[in-house]
């Protein structure tokens, strides 16, 4: 869950530029750390890598000690991790505000037990592990202004089927979880939380030899504000989670078979983009298929820095297919409002001094999901 932290304040120097790293076609998993510690940047980002290959970050700067975020794509099986972990301060000089955060998003192959089969409230087991905790020394320092926290999501077939955030506040206490993780927590103490439990995922009905697009994304973060002295804050689920199918459910049933998404090359106009002035952004969507351009579904189309508190942004039109780059290649724009453009920005940039990840996903209308990946830099 992500909370803004009370006189933590983004900084309006910037830089505005815009561009787009198109994944290689083995892409499955990608790993981020971003934020700052008392001044100290921590960035990290690594692209997917190809199946059975962790993909493994980590990063320690300011009064973190501890950032790691992992994931490793198997052909049945998806683990994502993931670590904040600050050492102790009597109150640093700047804030605190570190994430890190894995994302999966691809294709989900059912491949039934029989031939032709259909399974209605297909259950898949996701094995979530870890510990939150986050303890203030100072009882003055008010609500908000410290805390520790975990968010996850698995969106199957354009449906939202697991959301749940956990939130431990160096003063208030654990929050109890929130959405599909309220009371799943054991906190036996005030300002600690902590999760082993498998979750049964109902993702609906599948039918054999169909294909599904799939999101899976879990995130940590430590955040709190300059001049708190903090004993502990630390989100530790480098452990979790295991992404699968029963073995007993795989023979009886069937299982899924998971697959990269298209890789789809991007670019962003305008560049730079203006914090002062917030225009409309269009993303050209580049590709040698003009079918898939055509058959892209606008409604399954988001944009954003990471799920959860930040919110996706949905585009408000599409162009027809064109060549905006007159390279020879067909592409297509798709248009997002200036205003919530510039919103999103206002909440991703606390953290970052002047550069953050957008992720771009959508579908086509036969289901196949798509993937491209902005950079952002900003000015005023």
């Amino acid at each position: 869950m992500f909370k803004m932290i009370g006189r933590v304040l983004v900084s309006s120097c910037a830089i505005i530029i815009v561009s787009v790293y198109s994944w290689p076609v083995s892409a499955k998993i990608s790993t981020s750390i971003e934020g700052v510690s008392n001044d100290q940047g921590l960035y990290a980002w690594k692209g997917p890598t190809s199946i059975d290959s962790t993909n493994r970050i980590s990063q320690s700067a300011g009064s973190i000690s501890s950032a790691v975020a992992r994931g490793v794509f198997h052909k049945y099986k998806i683990t994502i991790g993931n670590q904040v972990i600050s050492a102790g301060t009597n109150g640093d000089n700047d804030y605190t505000h570190v994430r890190a955060g894995s994302l999966f998003y691809g294709k989900a192959k059912f491949i039934g037990a029989q031939h032709n089969q259909k399974v209605k409230n297909f259950k898949i087991v996701y094995h979530l592990e870890g510990d939150l905790s986050c303890v203030v020394a100072d009882p003055t320092v008010p609500e908000g202004y410290a805390l520790s926290s975990v968010e996850t999501q698995v969106r199957f077939n354009g449906t939202d089927r697991f959301v749940g955030t956990g939130t431990v506040d160096g003063i208030g206490g654990f929050d109890g979880g929130t959405g599909r993780l309220a009371g799943q927590f054991n906190n036996t103490e005030p300002y600690s939380a902590s999760i082993d439990k498998n979750f049964k995922v109902n993702l609906g009905t599948v039918r054999d030899g169909q294909v599904y697009p799939m999101l899976f994304f879990g995130a940590t973060l430590v955040s709190y504000a300059a001049d708190i002295p903090v004993d502990e804050c630390a989100a530790d689920f480098l452990k979790t989670a295991e992404f699968t199918v029963d073995d007993d459910v795989a023979t009886n049933k069937g299982q899924f078979k998971f697959q990269s998404a298209k890789v789809v090359h991007g670019s962003a106009n305008p560049n730079p983009y203006s914090l002062s002035q917030y225009p409309d952004v269009t993303v050209y969507l580049e590709n040698s298929d003009e079918t898939f351009l055509n058959d892209i579904d606008i409604n399954t189309i988001q944009l954003f820095e990471r799920l959860g508190d930040n919110g996706q942004l949905q585009p408000k039109t599409m162009h027809d297919i064109g060549d905006d780059d007159s390279d020879g290649v067909p592409d297509r724009g798709i248009v997002f409002d200036g205003l919530t453009f510039y919103q999103l920005l206002g909440i991703a940039l606390v953290g970052y001094e002047d550069t953050l990840t957008l992720y771009l996903i959508g579908d086509t209308t036969d289901g196949t999901p798509f993937v491209s990946t902005l950079v952002v830099e900003t000015e005023v």
